[in-house]
């Protein structure tokens, strides 16, 4: 079995960069909204009813989607955490 090696400052680095892919998705989402706001402006009722579904239908993949990537976050930190713990213990001085 080959050796595999665990680096858990890349582990925290992947954490942040997920969350932060997580606060963009939110910040798009809201884009949306503000979408949805300009075509009920427009006056038309059948262009604002389509943006309004397409919005919608849109804000609820993209809150599935920053809902995984805080919870892919979520999961790098504990590994992170697991792997510092472990290596402590069984390597003092390792941890990191």
């Amino acid at each position: 079995m080959g050796r595999l090696e665990i680096q858990p400052s890349e582990l925290i680095t992947a954490q942040t960069r997920q969350g932060t892919l997580a606060e963009e998705i939110r910040g798009l989402r809201g884009h949306l909204d503000g979408a949805a706001g300009g075509a009920g402006a427009a006056g038309d009722a059948d262009a604002t009813g389509a943006v309004e579904e397409f919005s919608r239908g849109w804000a609820s993949n993209l809150g599935a989607l920053d809902q995984a990537l805080d919870g892919m976050a979520g999961n790098l930190g504990a590994a992170a955490g697991a792997y510092q713990k472990t290596d402590s213990g069984a390597m003092p001085g390792a941890g990191g």
